[in-house]
């Protein structure tokens, strides 16, 4: 944490990722009382994300946790017989668990007097190919368990996935015809009378029709490793992102910045591996990328070209990360382009700024809680 402070940016995002965060609870706990403290002092807009499975959920963290703000999000991959395949728990069916702690928490911030539209436990699918034939029932089903968003993340070739991707992997293809399915339900949701948004379209409209950046890490020039993000291990080794930890735990540090015991924040931001991650993924020095339709808009990772490739300097025209992504803008702007009055007005709904201004601790609350 206090190397964290030390960061120049007035705004501090702490997310607790793992594994699973709730494993270790008591630090989950010093972290964010040490965090309002200092932030007494430094006077930052300071938020909590907790990333977790809710295994390990209980009335007391969940009390503890909406207390102190902290913003929760899930995975949730679709009905219970997709979702109990990929995420098996012991003793229990891990789909009844995590729906029942959803609706738990989402009734939280309902008695705290919140906008139930603006604030609910975030629930996010990834997609695999027990998915791929049932889009319109996964979204569905995210609609029947409460849910006003989705945000559709295909696998990437990165940590557990890239061991299990035999199984449960796709084409890019595939992804993109999944995603337009899914995509037609969503419209045909809010035709319906239902507000429901998707996170990808959400956040490519803000872009293109809004103007307005919202800062999602992978859709940047250049991308967010090491100056928008530092991932910290739980042995204190620091990476470039999240990404990085997971090519870390294939046993290759190639992305490892130093050691919180060691180095400084200013050592790990000009770390050399900061500066050759910005060239990597600045799209205008990216060759394919620097002439694109869409280089205002987009962004590469240098560690999925790194993973997939061999070297963080990718060959776009050959990468499944661009396919993905130009196949997503080339939906999206083809279905812009041919919308009617209804999907206009909704894909400009979309492309506002909803701030969840209940997360963001200042000092002055810091000061308080504390």
């Amino acid at each position: 944490m206090d190397i964290a402070f030390e960061t120049t940016s007035p705004g501090l995002i702490i997310e607790f990722q793992g594994g699973e965060p709730l494993v270790n609870w008591p630090v989950v706990q010093h972290i964010i009382e040490y965090a309002l403290q200092k932030n007494a002092l430094a006077g930052k807009q300071l938020s909590f994300a907790l990333v977790t499975n809710l295994s390990l959920m209980d009335d007391e963290k969940l009390d503890y946790l909406v207390d102190r703000r902290v913003q929760m999000c899930t995975s949730l991959d679709g009905p219970a017989d997709i979702h109990d395949q990929v995420r098996h728990f012991s003793g229990g069916a891990s789909h009844e668990l995590t729906v029942g702690w959803m609706a738990r928490i989402n009734a939280a911030y309902r008695a705290l007097g919140l906008d139930p539209h603006q604030y609910r436990v975030e629930a996010l699918p990834t997609v695999t190919r027990l998915s791929l034939r049932r889009a319109t029932e996964l979204i569905d089903h995210f609609a029947a368990v409460g849910c006003n968003a989705v945000f559709l993340r295909a696998l990437d070739p990165l940590g557990f996935a890239a061991t299990t991707r035999r199984k449960l992997g796709y084409t890019s293809d595939e992804f993109l015809a999944f995603y337009d399915e899914a995509l037609d339900r969503v419209v045909s949701l809010n035709r319906e009378g239902r507000d429901f948004v998707e996170r990808n379209a959400a956040m490519i409209f803000a872009k293109v029709l809004g103007h307005h950046e919202p800062n999602f890490l992978d859709l940047r020039s250049p991308c967010g490793a090491g100056i928008g993000q530092l991932a910290y291990n739980y042995d204190g080794r620091v990476f470039t992102c999240d990404e990085g930890r997971m090519v870390d735990r294939a046993d290759d540090d190639c992305f490892a910045l130093g050691d919180v015991g060691q180095a400084s924040y200013r050592d790990l931001v000009t770390h050399k591996t900061v500066g050759a991650m910005v060239l990597a993924s600045t799209l205008d020095g990216v060759p394919h990328c620097a002439t694109c339709v869409y280089k205002p808009w987009c962004g590469v990772c240098p560690v999925h070209n790194y993973v997939e490739q061999g070297s963080i300097h990718g060959r776009m025209a050959d990468s499944s990360w661009c396919r993905r992504y130009m196949g997503l803008f080339d939906l999206l702007m083809t279905r812009l382009q041919r919308a009617d009055d209804f999907e206009r007005t909704l894909f400009e709904r979309w492309a506002r700024v909803r701030e969840q201004t209940h997360f963001v601790h200042d000092g002055d609350e810091s000061l308080s809680a504390s």
